[in-house]
């Protein structure tokens, strides 16, 4: 899905208290991808909003101004206006 330079990208993001927002076309990546960088923060945890799979009711979300990891698939991605200071990963596109 990413290579090792995104890998490294995103884990810096995450360190760094970004807001992160991972894009997929299938749900099942968006959890894998979300429990994983979570996972390497290991032994630290992440005490900030971590929401795998945002539903769509939800999704203005992702404009709040605080750090959090979260997942949208594509066909229910937010217009960009709302994700300036975002960090978007495409999981499929391996592209940050």
């Amino acid at each position: 899905l990413l290579s090792v330079e995104n890998i490294v990208l995103v884990f810096s993001c995450i360190l760094n208290e970004r807001r992160v927002l991972f894009v997929s076309n299938r749900v099942e990546d968006l959890c894998i991808a979300a429990e994983t960088f979570k996972s390497l923060l290991f032994p630290m945890i992440w005490r900030h909003i971590y929401v795998p799979v945002v539903p769509e009711p939800l999704l203005e979300r992702v404009c709040a101004p605080f750090p959090y990891i979260m997942g949208v698939t594509e066909q229910a991605m937010p217009d960009q206006k709302l994700l300036d200071g975002v960090i978007q990963v495409e999981l499929h596109q391996n592209k940050v």
